[in-house]
């Protein structure tokens, strides 16, 4: 990297480079990486915020049907951000793809394909697949953080004695 020379009119190059490992980087590669920056786990209003992301196209408790107001949609969203405590984003997207699943396997419990599939044909599938509170809870109760306190500590420790100040 030294000596590196764009060609370009303000002969600047930029390095943006992650690692989950940062302890693994040799000393030499490190020393030449000017900004170290942790970026921690989400706290509950990133995790809200995650959240509402993988859940924009999905119809929540509520919204089937006359729709929910958009403070209670919000709220939903926090409620769901103050639950995941110690989740990554990654989580968060695990839990969402695991509760998006829920309303049809209970369409599938009482329904035949074939009904399921008149459903969809009608227009009727869509109201019957909201996302419930219970849903979610559910869903984290099977999802758990892929991340550990230790973890958490290494990177910690490692962003106090090289990160950025």
């Amino acid at each position: 990297m030294d000596g590196i020379n764009s060609g370009g009119t303000h002969g600047m190059v930029m390095v943006l480079a992650t690692t989950n490992k940062p302890w693994d980087l040799d000393d030499a590669l490190r020393r030449r990486l000017e900004k170290r920056i942790y970026i921690p786990v989400p706290d509950a209003g990133g995790r809200a915020a995650a959240f509402a992301i993988h859940l924009r196209s999905v119809q929540l408790d509520g919204e089937c049907g006359e729709g929910l107001a958009e403070d209670a949609r919000r709220s939903i969203l926090q409620q769901l951000g103050a639950m995941t405590e110690g989740y990554s984003g990654a989580d968060v997207r695990s839990i969402c793809r695991e509760a998006a699943m829920m309303p049809m396997r209970r369409l599938m419990e009482h329904h035949s394909a074939t009904e399921i599939a008149e459903m969809k044909q009608n227009g009727s599938l869509d109201e019957r697949l909201c996302l419930t509170m219970e849903d979610f809870k559910a869903s984290i109760q099977r999802t758990q953080s892929s991340l550990d306190t230790a973890s958490l500590a290494q990177y910690e420790t490692w962003d106090r004695e090289f990160g950025a100040t």
